[in-house]
């Protein structure tokens, strides 16, 4: 069913926004509207809860009142004019995306002009918006929850074929797609990337990835939110409504239940000795520790005293485990022992390099924004990389040698052992997530739109573009490097090396 994210400014039109929040609840149901100040618990963080509903969402509506244009910030300057600005952050990510963006006019406010707004947003001045008076309440919200309804006939992408093989891809003749077309939740590859595994709302499907032919089918019928393939290539382990599993992928039995309750991702220790299974959402939730093998509860962890765990990670030599709390805390801890050695505060993403050694993470200080490299084993500070801007995605090359970093249209290289940043490559929209390919050659760069750009590391040039008939929302390359998956709200494609 369709989702719709709530965009509005706080001193605009309150209580006219939370009148709408109401009835749109009562039309559709809480779970499928989103206005943040109902839908986030205390110590949550703010930016990366709205990027999660905006990744979600299928339109956006933008409740425009008498202030929402002129509203300033403290030293007299338009807000809209800011980049960092919330509302100018969703609306671009929203138009970026292609999402039907429609605005509302309340207490009698105009339509915006495209001369009055920022560029990056100008196209809002485009949409047909919906004008609501106190007046006539009930009649024209009938019209947005008319509109809303049939948000599907919006897009302007048809929904992509079951499978299309030999397809050309823009400015790169060394791909080609298979695509599936279904929901989708999660990715993973086995190790050897001959099999792709895939979250959907109907269960948990394994693929030969060459003959693109389904293998196994798990839990058909019920909701998988997460899937994780063991180290060995022999089990997969899922993640939904029925907590977590553990399968045999050759045999389709289960081996075991790792968690009761519902969970939203799991994740295999790199050997295989544990299972971490991350709870939903919430001031409680946490990251449950199992055996691997037979899914015996060992320890939760938790993000902190308000706020869940949001992302798990082992160090790739299984040295460390780190998890990342909603409020920013980032603990790690002991494997073995799982006894917590070091907690950092204040971070908002993180990643380990290919062999253990460091541990990068994204933080913020007020309105400083910076990466800070650590030594794993003796937890020092390598470095310390400033950015002018809120940090992304980050994310190690495979050689070791680099670090990636992503912020608003721009990625960075970085020879982070100096402190030195070596290329800046301009994307055209909002960056979302970076990925290496295995080899060091490429990287992945995915927006809030629907192509995920291919970059020449060496040279540091544009190798091609992917494009979807829809929003991306994940990348990932296989271990051997042949190929790349990449998933829409409704589709899995496998992009190819052609020879």
């Amino acid at each position: 069913m369709p989702r719709y994210f709530i965009s509005y400014r706080r001193d605009d039109v309150p209580g006219h926004t939370g009148r709408l929040y109401d009835t749109l609840v009562r039309e559709f149901g809480a779970d499928r509207i989103f206005m943040d100040v109902n839908r986030m618990s205390p110590g949550e963080d703010f930016v990366d809860n709205l990027d999660d509903a905006l990744r979600a969402a299928d339109a956006i509506i933008a409740v425009i009142g008498p202030r929402w244009l002129a509203a300033e910030d403290p030293v007299g300057k338009r807000r809209i004019d800011d980049p960092a600005d919330f509302v100018r952050r969703e609306l671009r990510a929203a138009l970026d995306r292609d999402l039907p963006v429609i605005p509302v006019l309340m207490s009698g406010a105009a339509m915006p002009r495209s001369v009055e707004l920022p560029e990056a947003i100008e196209a809002l001045s485009r949409r047909q918006a919906v004008a609501i008076s106190d007046a006539g309440w009930a009649t024209d919200v009938q019209q947005l929850t008319a509109a809303l309804a049939d948000v599907k006939s919006m897009r302007r992408r048809p929904p992509p074929a079951r499978w299309e093989t030999s397809h050309e891809v823009e400015g790169s003749p060394e791909w080609a797609r298979l695509d599936y077309h279904g929901p989708v939740h999660d990715i993973a590859y086995a190790p050897d990337g001959s099999r792709l595994a895939a979250a959907t709302a109907d269960g948990a499907r394994v693929w030969d990835v060459d003959a693109g032919q389904e293998l196994q089918r798990f839990l058909a019928g019920h909701r998988v939110t997460g899937v994780a393939v063991s180290p060995d290539g022999t089990a997969l382990a899922t993640a939904g409504d029925d907590g977590s599993r553990i399968w045999d992928i050759a045999t389709g039995e289960q081996r075991a239940q790792a968690w009761d309750s519902a969970t939203v991702a799991v994740l295999f220790s790199p050997d295989g000795r544990l299972l971490i299974s991350r709870d939903f959402a919430g001031p409680d939730g946490s990251a449950n520790v199992c055996d691997g093998n037979d899914g015996r509860y060992l320890k939760s962890l938790y993000g902190s005293y308000y706020g869940y765990v949001k992302a798990v990670a082992f160090a790739p030599d299984a040295r460390v485990l780190a998890t990342l709390g909603a409020t920013g805390r980032l603990r790690i801890y002991d494997p073995e022992s799982l006894e917590e050695l070091h907690c950092i505060e204040d971070a908002t993403t993180f990643a380990f390099s290919p062999d253990g050694h460091w541990l990068s993470y994204a933080t913020r200080d007020g309105d400083r924004y910076a990466v800070v490299v650590r030594d794993v084993k003796t937890f020092k500070t390598l470095t310390y990389l400033p950015h002018r801007n809120y940090v992304n995605a980050l994310e190690f090359s495979a050689d070791g040698c680099l670090l990636g970093t992503s912020s608003e249209e721009f990625v960075f290289f970085w020879d982070f052992r100096e402190g030195n940043q070596t290329v800046k490559l301009p994307h055209r929209a909002e960056v979302a997530a970076i990925a290496f390919s295995p080899d060091g050659r490429l990287l992945a760069v995915r927006d809030y739109g629907d192509t995920v750009t291919l970059w020449s590391v060496s040279i540091a040039e544009e190798a091609g573009r992917l494009r979807h008939d829809d929003k991306v929302t994940l990348v990932s390359f296989s271990p051997d490097g042949a190929t790349l998956a990449t998933t829409s709200a409704e589709a899995i494609y496998i992009w190819r090396r052609l020879p």
